[in-house]
């Protein structure tokens, strides 16, 4: 378990990294190229444990351990792109709030862009609750869901600077 909370940590501080760039020498890639990489990596990593510990709490067999892998990949490359979506569309917002001449069909045309991001981020959901629900029993989702909403705690207890309810020294 600490090892998961040191690479939740990794993960959410990792794009602090990026901030730090470099100007690459000839043949080098750039630093944050290398530090998406690492954090590629990492994520993979984190991943893999995650459904290692779920599939032993869960005693899932190994089919239904590779199936949780495929879902719990497919929707962070999802939630990836909408984390991405979302803070462009934040910035726009922002931007929008600072201009004194700002339209107001530029204000609607915004918050159509959220509520349409919202119903993105719904059916993501409801996607990844249909496919665990195909190799999954209800008692097993359930546990999922449970073991993903205290990991999820984790991540941003750390990403805010403050431990999450329940977790701290002496904690699993």
């Amino acid at each position: 378990m600490r090892n998961a909370v040191l690479i939740g940590l990794v993960l959410a501080l990792s794009p602090l990294a990026t901030v730090a760039q470099e100007v690459p020498t000839r043949g080098q890639r750039p630093r944050h190229e290398a530090a998406q990489e690492r954090r590629a990596e990492l994520e993979q990593q984190f991943h893999r444990q995650f459904v290692a510990r779920a599939a032993e709490s869960m005693a899932l067999s190994n089919a239904q351990q590779q199936r949780l892998h495929q879902v719990i990949h497919t929707g962070a490359e999802a939630r990836r792109e909408l984390a991405r979506e979302s803070r462009q569309l934040r910035g726009e917002i922002m931007q929008a709030v600072r201009a004194q001449d700002t339209p107001m069909a530029t204000y609607q045309r915004l918050l159509d862009q959220t509520s349409a991001m919202r119903e993105q981020e719904h059916a993501l959901a409801r996607r990844e609750d249909a496919a665990l629900a195909e190799f999954l029993d209800p008692r097993q989702h359930a546990m999922f869901l449970v073991m993903r909403m205290q990991m999820m705690d984790q991540v941003r207890g750390m990403r805010g600077g403050r431990q999450a309810p329940g977790t701290g020294p002496g904690r699993p």
